[in-house]
């Protein structure tokens, strides 16, 4: 769970960039 988390949380910050 806490790797699904860490995934979305890369995407976000690409989604930022």
């Amino acid at each position: 769970m806490f790797k699904n988390t860490l995934g979305f949380v890369l995407v976000f910050v690409c989604a930022l960039m």
